[in-house]
């Protein structure tokens, strides 16, 4: 329902001529010029009247109420829950979008780590058999070209470890500035992950999605 009120208020001012009759005396004739100019106009006969009327005011009071809107009301309503509807799954699409990276992020981190752990491993080792290489070297049991050939080797695992410890750090700056967590924080995510994993994994079909869904209902609302 629709309710209206209008006030509105003005004075009224009414103002006349009126002739009045005249008074006889002994100076009713008139003497003079001027004075036979103004009885002739019937002027002296003549007085004014002078009404105010304040305070006047008129009011008006208006009722609307819409009795059937022919599913008018009722389509807006179901406009606004499907526009809801769609607004959340996709906010949900949305969060399973970002776990999903931050997850593949934090497992990436996890295999990196890994893959330092072994290249260092794997460089010490080879570290030490250009140790004994320079030893036997050096006591006349071994030959230069093998010390040569170890220090290769030694030189091309630093490079790969180097190349790995890079990778990991580029990967934990960004998981710092995307999801603003730290390096334990992933750890922590990967092996939880890990831990809950089910063996296989559900399969849904591809009408029963939130995306087929929100698909039906932006559908309904053209």
């Amino acid at each position: 329902p629709k309710l209206t009120a209008t006030i509105s208020g003005s004075k009224e001012v009414l103002s006349r001529i009126k002739r009045s009759p005249p008074t006889p005396g002994i100076f009713s004739r008139p003497h003079t010029a001027a004075q036979r100019e103004i009885y002739k106009t019937g002027a002296h006969t003549r007085d004014f009247d002078h009404d105010e009327k304040n305070n006047i005011y008129d009011a008006k009071l208006t009722l609307r109420y819409t009795l059937f809107d022919f599913g008018q009301r009722r389509n807006q309503t179901d406009a606004s829950v499907i526009a809801f509807e769609v607004a959340q799954i996709d906010a949900r699409d949305v969060m399973r979008t970002r776990s999903h990276d931050m997850l593949r992020l934090a497992l990436s981190l996890r295999q990196l780590d890994q893959m330092v752990s072994l290249q260092r491993m794997t460089l010490d080792q080879v570290n030490e058999h250009v140790a004994n290489v320079r030893a036997r070297v050096e006591a006349g049991a071994g030959r230069v070209v093998d010390l040569r050939e170890a220090q290769l080797v030694s030189l091309d695992q630093e490079i790969a470890l180097n190349r790995a410890v890079a990778e990991r750090d580029q990967l934990r700056e960004i998981f710092r500035s995307e999801f603003e967590l730290e390096v334990e924080d992933a750890s922590a995510l990967a092996q939880t992950f890990i831990q809950y994993r089910p063996d296989t994994l559900p399969v849904i079909l591809a009408d029963r999605t939130d995306k087929a869904h929100a698909l039906r209902l932006r559908q309904r609302q053209v």
